[in-house]
């Protein structure tokens, strides 16, 4: 199994953002090309199962807003998966969210890869 790196900082200066704008640019997408946490390059979204895993297992520093995370998986044309707050509780479940909506981009990338050059 690949392991995952994940991000330290949100992605987009730490703002949220749609997953598609109005101009149909694939905006959480692109927050993750240009982050150049560590120096790496080659951020993405994380699969909806790899956002699970670290929402779960990761240190408290990587966890605020992780109830309102992008994934990478979309649902159809005009929705995409993300994580949610059930209810009154703190259990966090995937959501399907629409687009249009403004959540956080926490990035991974493929720790097996060499790092590549800027």
């Amino acid at each position: 199994y690949r392991t995952l790196m994940v991000a330290k900082d949100l992605a987009a200066g730490g703002a949220p953002v749609p997953w598609k704008d109005e101009n149909g640019v694939l905006a959480a997408k692109q927050a993750c090309v240009e982050l150049r946490d560590g120096g790496y390059t080659d951020w993405r979204l994380p699969r909806l199962s790899e956002l699970f895993l670290f929402v779960y297992q990761a240190p408290d520093a990587l966890k605020p807003q992780a109830n309102q995370l992008w994934s990478g998986t979309e649902y159809d044309a005009d929705n995409s998966y993300a994580t949610s707050y059930y209810g009154t509780s703190t259990t966090i479940f995937a959501k399907i969210t629409s687009k249009k909506a403004s959540l956080y981009v926490r990035c991974v990338r493929d720790n097996d890869k060499l790092k590549p050059t800027i």
